[in-house]
């Protein structure tokens, strides 16, 4: 289906909230009168579905494509291990916010007995491979992790 507007103003009209619609779908043409608002709506609606959606974030030098879970610095492509994923995600999802290793541990680790000396460890290895200038991550003595708004 297909849709195509057209406005039906002049200079003479006070009230200009009348748009016509025609749809076309097959040999059938319907007309439709509806406000300037109600139109705005639809086209937001319509603009929004019909987006595409792209699974790549671009954060500094980092591109991350999470359809296929690549990461690339400087065009480069990084491997990271699942655990180094899951933690980039993190981060990424919460761009801006201190995460606690607490918070950290419950989401990246399933496991009862990781404990910080772990996240530690890990972020360690983390930050040699996605922010080897310590640009975006930061650690926020006695409280955590932040991966800077940038």
């Amino acid at each position: 289906m297909e849709s195509i507007a057209t406005s039906n103003l002049n200079k003479n009209d006070e009230d200009l909230d009348n748009i016509i619609i025609f749809e076309i779908s097959g040999n059938d043409n319907t007309y439709k009168q509806i406000t300037v608002e109600k139109f705005l709506e639809k086209l937001k609606s319509y603009e929004y579905s019909h987006k595409k959606k792209s699974n790549i974030i671009t954060y500094g030098s980092l591109n991350i494509n999470f359809e296929n879970s690549e990461v690339y610095r400087n065009n480069t492509k990084i491997d990271l291990s699942d655990r180094e994923y899951k933690l980039l995600r993190l981060f990424i999802d919460n761009k801006g916010k201190i995460l606690s290793s607490e918070q950290i541990l419950n989401c990246v680790w399933s496991v009862a007995y990781a404990n910080p000396g772990m996240l530690r460890v890990a972020i360690k290895r983390f930050r040699s491979k996605i922010d080897p200038d310590n640009q975006y991550l930061k650690t926020i003595r006695n409280k955590g992790y932040i991966l800077v708004d940038i």
